[in-house]
């Protein structure tokens, strides 16, 4: 039966295919449990289970992202878990850090509540969430508000308020008003809007300032505009009809007469909290132990409850002044206060009023009768009831009478509590400023160290943990190290835990046995079964060699791996040129050969760059990158545009694809560039990147996060690098007088204050007025005049002479004085006279290329084959011609050799020669004979004697002659 077979042969029941996890001729066993597929003849893992790779997939992965790794090295495919980096997700992100960069580490982003390059800060108490570089509180918790969330928000509903201003969202809960609902309304008033005017009364009160009682039958009243009078607005419950005076209920009635047409009850309920009053049930009212516990006239039986009195029928006085606790009775009629709720004081007027929020240990620390606080006044107040603030802002306890400090409040000290504690601190001496307190995760005098190996990252200022030590530290400071591969120790001699993949073994961790058959290996590292596969020694780390099983050295085999033979000590291919390296008995290849290799045993090798041919010398089928010319491989032209090149010198045609350069396109631009002319000249930018100088850099270049203005198509940065500050979305380096050039991200401010010489909060003032001031550039400025504060050129996407006005949409350069869209020319286009090379929005070259170069932008290289390797500046034409054996267009098509001249040919044009030669000696002697004889004859002419009276005669070759006597 096929179990665990995924095909198997119908006669013999002998798998064919194993599912995942099993092998053996009947798939009947079970692949190592870190194997998801092996061998079927002999079970070797060949795909590891998710979470292992290596040799016999005997290697966990790391953190990896969703778990899976390179079954061969290890490199996680899918990234790291948030916390860890590397290729392998082996390394942990700095303490305190969410996301780190997989490369190098550097945090990204903190946990929650921290902040820094580090997250080695953490923020302000009460702040929810604050800013990642500098501390700064951006969302306070609910019920506090303030530029790092130091102030409680006033009386709000649901304790919520804004940040900046502490204004409450929902309004205010009653008896409060004002924006921050920090104004008490008068006493009994629910709702206010001013001091004086009440919007609504506490229940059962009414009156301009709610000092009337609403009667007994009226559970909400008011009071009459016209006649002054008190009116039910609601009845009080067994009571209805407000404007009949809420007359009590008939429905408790048990016996019900008509008299002269009106309904009288006769009789009530009995012992259910009604009583019969004029031809009514009306309830009995708080009566000690229940309302069942009152008599047929309304009588309490038991007395009244707590805080009620007598009055007619029932209890129905109330000790109604707030927060009174006990009231007694005035003129018959319980009315006077004598005590008041905790928090309160009895006041002469009988009223309880609110002890002082201000004093120390909450409002319940007062005098019952005076109001004087027991202890002493929260920071900044003073007095018997701690009404009045100390006059200096930040000062927490002073004199009333001085008018003198004599403590500051937290992260102040000096005379007036004027001057901030040191960095870090967040207590220090008031006198000297020396630090009492630090903040968390910092210590020493100064809160410069931190206690990077404390649990929670808390120390005391001494820089002893409070909770402990982190993993692989110990000693009161956490400052010294575990022996190696320990977690937990007390001392470096003896280790109590151990990290993961180790094993504890009488103090000591050691590494697992991930070679040793079964991971089987005594303490001191020797294995107990022998070793897996391809591995010897007596602790099985010494690899056998490549193609051995199994191994006594690493030099001499004992078994071979599939596809090998034991011949002597050494492992021989059976059929290494085999496809599949499967072969028969006698070496010929059953699925034929690799590629490259041909014949029935597959030893014979293709000629170069060819993976299949039929007889060793004429190829098929080339490598990629290398194309078929005359049965042989020549180099390719893969990486050229329209895949055009010259087959014999692999030369491209029409330029390279995006990412190469050079003749054969087969060097790479550098990291950033689309296209380039060389490493050092890059002519556009791939996704990310954006030109500067003819060099792609990073968008987000000094900054660690950054957003694209879709108008201006410049990328503008939110948060810069340490260093680095933001100005106009680009992060300018802090001022060199910044000590360590360290400044606010924001503003520029310098955090550690200036260098020797400087002053100021930028540290752009000279000391001694030697020195030109450093002036930062107002507005868009990239660059200014430093006395005239002139702009000499804008950021990107910016012109005009004070940079002030934007470039046009979708254009991220612009020319600073005419704001007109400019592109980067190619560094190939002819400069002109006033230097303008290109148009500035398509990019042409105005004045045509540079020798040995074509194209609109041009970008093409002339043909290696043109004579001086000149063409035409627009079509690539060769204009001096081609090199000898070349011709077309472009001198991309190789000439065929002329045939090989015969005898006879070579004879004919040896005689053709003589002649030519012989034409020429006969004219030039010939020429010079006649020369000799015309020189001859003038001679003679010149000694012949003339008559004046003879006639004259002409010679034909128009000489006058005399004739001679």
């Amino acid at each position: 039966e096929c179990v665990h077979c995924y095909s198997c042969q119908k006669e013999s029941g002998a798998c064919l295919t194993c599912q995942p996890n099993y092998w053996g001729p009947m798939c009947q066993n079970e692949c190592e449990y870190n194997c998801h597929v092996c061998s079927i003849e002999n079970g070797q893992c060949i795909h590891c289970a998710q979470g292992y790779f290596g040799e016999n997939c005997a290697r966990q992965c790391g953190h990896c992202r969703r778990g899976f790794c390179d079954q061969a090295t290890g490199t996680c495919q899918f990234g790291c878990n948030d916390g860890f980096y590397g290729e392998s997700c082996e390394k942990p992100c700095p303490q305190n850090c969410m996301v780190c960069n997989q490369t190098d580490g550097e945090c990204l982003m903190c946990r929650e509540m921290m902040w820094g390059s580090q997250c080695d800060y953490s923020c302000p108490p009460h702040c929810a969430f604050c800013h990642v570089s500098t501390g700064k509180c951006l969302e306070c918790v609910e019920g506090f508000h303030g530029e790092n969330c130091e102030d409680p928000c006033g009386h709000c509903v649901g304790g919520m308020c804004t940040k900046d201003t502490g204004y409450c969202d929902y309004g205010c809960e009653d008896g409060w008003f004002g924006g921050s609902c920090n104004l008490q309304c008068f006493q009994n008033c629910s709702k206010c809007s001013s001091k004086d005017e009440c919007l609504m009364c506490k229940s059962g009160l009414a009156g301009s300032r709610c000092d009337m009682k609403c009667p007994e039958i009226c559970s909400s009243c008011s009071q009459d505009m016209i006649s002054d009078e008190i009116v039910c607005s609601e009845c009080a419950a067994g009571y209805s009809q407000p404007q009949k005076n809420c007359s009590c209920t008939m429905s408790k009635c048990t016996n019900v007469e008509e008299t002269l047409g009106f309904r009288v009850c006769e009789k009530c309920e009995a012992n259910t909290g009604w009583y019969l009053s004029q031809g009514s049930c009306c309830p009995c009212k708080h009566c000690a132990g229940g309302n069942q516990f009152c008599s047929s006239n309304g009588t309490c039986l038991n007395g009244c409850e707590p805080h009620y009195y007598p009055k007619e029928q029932g209890c129905d006085v109330f000790c109604d002044i707030d927060h009174c606790v006990w009231c007694e009775p005035f003129f018959g009629y319980g009315k006077v206060c004598v005590g008041c709720e905790s928090g309160y004081y009895l006041d002469t007027d009988g009223q309880c009023n609110s002890c002082s929020e201000h004093c120390k240990g909450g409002s319940t620390k007062c005098h019952p009768t005076t109001g004087v606080c027991i202890d002493e006044c929260e920071d900044g107040w003073f007095g018997d009831k701690c009404d009045t603030t100390c006059h200096e802002k930040y000062c927490a306890v002073c004199d009333d009478i001085e008018k003198t400090c004599h403590q500051c409040r937290e992260g102040f000290y000096g005379e007036h509590c004027t001057k901030n504690c040191l960095k870090n601190c967040t207590k220090c001496s008031k006198e000297t400023g020396s630090c009492l307190e630090c903040v968390r995760g910092r210590y020493a005098e100064d809160c410069s160290k931190m206690c990077l190996n404390c649990l929670k990252d808390d120390c005391q200022v001494t820089g002893e943990c409070l909770f402990g030590c982190k993993e692989g530290w110990f000693g009161s400071h956490c400052d010294q190290r575990c022996p190696e591969g320990c977690s937990k120790c007390s001392n470096s001699d003896s280790c109590e835990e151990c990290f993961i993949q180790e094993t504890l073994l009488n103090g000591k961790c050691y590494s697992s046995c991930s070679k040793c058959f079964h991971g089987m290996c005594s303490s001191d590292g020797k294995c107990k079964q022998g070793c897996v596969d391809g591995w010897h020694g007596t602790k099985c780390d010494l690899p056998c060699p490549a193609e051995c099983s199994k191994c006594n050295s690493s030099d001499s085999c004992d078994a071979c791996l599939h596809g090998f033979e034991l011949e002597g000590s050494k492992c021989i291919s059976t059929c290494k040129n085999c496809k599949d390296q499967i072969c028969s008995a006698d070496g010929v290849c059953d699925n034929g050969c690799k590629a490259g290799w041909v014949g029935s045993k597959c030893i014979e090798k293709c000629v170069e760059h060819c993976i299949s041919c039929a007889d060793g010398l004429n190829c098929d089928e080339c490598l990629s990158g290398y194309q078929l010319l005359e049965n042989r491989c020549v180099a390719g032209c893969s990486f050229c545009l329209q895949d055009k090149c010259d087959l014999a010198t692999g030369n491209c045609h029409f330029g390279c694809k995006e990412g190469h350069y050079g003749p054969q396109c087969i060097e790479l631009c550098p990291k950033g560039c689309r296209t380039c002319d060389s490493m050092e000249t890059c002519t556009s930018c791939s996704l990310g990147f954006h030109m500067v100088n003819f060099k792609c850099v990073p968008i987000c270049e000094n900054c660690y996060s950054c957003q694209r203005d879709v108008k201006t198509d410049v990328y503008l940065c939110n948060i810069c690098k340490e260093g680095y500050y933001a100005k106009n979305g680009v992060c300018q380096k802090c001022s060199i007088t910044c000590k360590n050039s360290a400044c606010e991200r924001t503003t520029a401010q310098c955090l550690e204050g200036c260098i020797d010489g400087w002053t100021g909060l930028l540290c752009n003032i000279p000391e001694d007025g030697t020195k030109l001031p450093v002036t930062a550039c107002e507005g868009s400025c990239l660059t200014c005049n430093a006395d005239t504060r002139q702009c000499s050129s804008c950021i990107a996407g910016m012109w005009g002479k004070s940079c002030e006005q934007k470039c046009p949409s979708h254009c991220s350069v612009c020319d600073q004085q005419t704001g007109q869209c400019m592109v980067v020319c190619s560094k190939y286009c002819q400069k002109s006279v006033n230097m303008v090379s290109c148009n500035n929005v398509t990019g042409a070259c105005l004045q045509g290329c540079q020798d040995g170069w074509y194209g609109d932008q041009c970008q093409n290289m002339c043909a290696q084959n043109c004579i001086d390797k000149e063409c035409d500046r627009t079509t690539g034409h060769c204009t001096k011609g081609c090199s000898p054996g070349w011709k077309g267009f472009t001198c991309s098509e190789a000439n065929k050799m002329p045939a090989v001249p015969s005898v006879a040919m070579i004879a004919v044009a040896v005689v053709a020669a003589i002649v030519v030669v012989a034409i020429i000696i006969s004219t030039f002697v010939f020429c010079r004979f006649r020369k000799k004889r015309l020189d001859e004859k003038e001679h003679s002419y010149t000694n012949v004697t003339y008559s004046s009276n003879a006639p004259s005669q002409y010679t034909n070759n128009g000489f006058m002659l005399d004739s001679v006597m």
